[in-house]
């Protein structure tokens, strides 16, 4: 009875302001989520009524038109997580997104990228990741989930099939072009991977091609600083280190185009050498 009480109190939040109720979210959501799976019915059913109540204040249109849907895909994600994924692909958006429908979004979001059954479902969430971004109009409302996303589309950078890792560097390359406060947080996150000496070849080449994505939305000078840190890096006495290093030169070029012509004689040489 107890945690029924506690279930219930959240739901109230609705009777706040949008905006405490934004900041709220992310840290209540994930609790509800948990408890609409719960065993006891009593709790299950005052966690998906508390749900509903807090997300009557979702004001995008076309999320609120598709909420039954996602939160069924948070009560029973193995059964509705896709079909939430292909709405959200599917959906034109034509208006901005609010914090709690955004917390929404999110929620489907993770699960594809951590817990996705199948490479279509982990290429579609990244994919929305980079659809949505533009139309957040309160960075605050982003920011809360940065640290969620951020780790959860690391779980997909690792992944073994190329074009998930592709799409999800991609994502990374977009939330970098949207909010630069989070290139170093992003930046020093990959090169924890990358200065490893523990993990896998594909894990290194995965945070290479997003640390290379990063590169390609900073200014001239700021890139060529970085680069230059990578090709010093790229003669490391540990093999595992210059794998990880190379693998950002041999992406560069690829993702930089045209823009990539003043670095050839400096990365070719030491490359070489």
């Amino acid at each position: 009875r107890e945690k029924v009480v506690c279930i219930d109190a959240p739901g109230q939040l609705n009777r706040s302001g949008t905006r405490q109720l934004s900041l709220c979210l992310p840290r209540i959501v994930g609790r509800l989520t948990s408890s609409m799976n719960d065993s006891n019915l009593d709790i299950k059913g005052a966690a998906e009524s508390s749900m509903n109540q807090i997300l009557e204040t979702v004001r995008n249109p076309e999320i609120a038109s598709s909420r039954d849907t996602l939160i069924k895909s948070l009560s029973n994600p193995y059964s509705y997580n896709d079909r939430a994924l292909d709405l959200l692909a599917q959906t034109r958006f034509e208006h901005s997104i609010d914090g709690p429908a955004l917390t929404l979004v999110m929620q489907v979001i993770f699960y594809a990228l951590k817990f996705g059954r199948s490479d279509q479902s982990k290429i579609r969430a990244a994919s929305i990741v980079a659809t949505i971004l533009n139309l957040i109009p309160d960075d605050d409302d982003f920011l809360v989930h940065a640290n969620s996303l951020i780790d959860a589309l690391s779980i997909s950078l690792v992944d073994i099939e190329s074009e998930v890792r592709a799409v999800t560097a991609k994502a990374f390359h977009s939330i970098s072009l949207r909010f630069a406060s989070l290139r170093p947080v992003i930046l020093k996150h990959l090169q924890i991977t990358m200065n490893s000496l523990t993990v896998t070849s594909i894990q290194r080449a995965g945070c290479a091609q997003a640390f290379s994505e990063i590169l390609s939305t900073l200014s001239i000078e700021d890139r060529t600083l970085l680069v230059n840190q990578c090709l010093e890096l790229t003669c490391d006495s540990r093999e595992a280190i210059r794998e990880s290093y190379l693998s950002v030169m041999i992406y560069l070029p690829m993702i930089l185009g045209e823009e990539f012509r003043p670095l050839i004689d400096v990365t070719i040489s030491s490359v070489i050498e």
